[in-house]
């Protein structure tokens, strides 16, 4: 059940910036397509403005905090990060010697900055978190952008707090996962078994 969410909306080129409130991802969408002028058969794609993260659904939506930053992209256009920010392209996180993706490094620093968005993350997003933690070994380097927000002392122990914390993350979903399948099969079960003739 979605409830109502203060919203931000910006054209790709970050010059219309409006406020509006929003009760599901299609009302964002009708919304904000009205308020940026933006005709809807010509909007590709709705992302979050801080680090170009698809927004595909109402379930992803309802995660997201008020005042969240969504960017409407129209077709031919495409997300890049704001000048000055941290979020870098991936050309420079893919130097020799360093592992892992623009988009897995970028959840990484957003963890960095704020741990509670660990909670709100999608699965796919720990995954990544998770994936790049096991890929980065002891010889594996840490791209500039990240090193800036890191101490040099204690970084790797700082890097494997957030990924042991996906981890834990994952495994509790998963559990919560396999309970409900579990009270679900039961159900069934029951359900059969009433619906048996004497």
């Amino acid at each position: 059940m979605s409830s109502k969410k203060a919203c931000k909306v910006w054209d790709s080129g970050r010059e219309k910036r409006k406020g509006l409130v929003a009760t599901s991802y299609e009302d964002l969408r009708k919304k904000g397509c009205a308020t940026l002028n933006v005709p809807p058969g010509d909007l590709h794609k709705v992302v979050l403005e801080r680090d170009g993260t698809q927004v595909c659904d109402s379930d992803y939506f309802d995660t997201l905090p008020d005042q969240t930053v969504f960017m409407f992209i129209k077709h031919g256009e495409d997300w890049s990060p704001q000048e000055g920010s941290d979020v870098v392209d991936s050309a420079s996180v893919t130097d020799e010697g360093v592992i892992g993706s623009h988009r897995a490094w970028t959840l990484f620093l957003r963890v960095l900055e704020d741990p509670r968005t660990l909670t709100l993350m999608s699965n796919p997003d720990l995954i990544d978190l998770v994936e790049l933690g096991d890929n980065l070994n002891s010889d594996g380097s840490f791209p500039v952008f990240i090193d800036r927000k890191l101490n040099v002392e204690g970084r790797r122990e700082k890097a494997d707090l957030i990924f042991d914390a996906a981890v834990r993350i994952l495994n509790e979903r998963q559990k919560i996962s396999d309970a409900v399948d579990y009270v679900t099969l039961y159900q069934k079960a029951e359900a059969a078994a009433s619906a048996q003739p004497e």
